[in-house]
């Protein structure tokens, strides 16, 4: 499948706030419904804070790629190796006041995207979602 754009961020959190901004931008110019761009939106702030906040990666790359009626991206990092997939699923059970801090970004992402699964290739970590939009006909 063939890259639609891509950015990659190498200056932590000082570059975080445009990386995202030229990700929307490009999302909104392709015409894909705003409910499917902003779930893109909560997805790569999710993610990318949790590298930045938790890893060790020195570059974070994104990359999107469109189809018909779908949007799919991958998060690529050279952080230590690191399956956020692997985790347990938060106890949303428990009142507000009782859960712990954090913990829901993935959890969050799992439950707007329609397909994630993470990969390590050589020295990165691969992170790949999708979300699938009906085309209006």
């Amino acid at each position: 499948m063939n890259c639609d754009y891509e950015r990659t961020l190498s200056n932590g959190r000082t570059g975080f706030p445009e990386f995202l901004e030229s990700m929307e931008a490009f999302l909104e110019e392709t015409g894909a419904p705003v409910a499917v761009v902003t779930k893109f939106m909560i997805a790569f702030d999710e993610l990318v804070s949790n590298i930045l906040n938790h890893g060790s990666a020195a570059t974070i790359s994104a990359r999107i790629f469109l189809k018909e009626s779908e949007v799919a991206a991958e998060l690529i990092d050279d952080g230590d190796a690191f399956d956020p997939l692997s985790l347990p699923d938060p106890d949303t059970s428990l009142s507000v006041e009782d859960r712990p801090i954090g913990g829901l970004g993935v959890h969050i992402v799992r439950s707007l995207m329609d397909h994630v699964d993470y990969s390590r290739e050589g020295n990165c970590n691969r992170l790949r979602f999708a979300k699938n939009y009906p085309v209006d006909l």
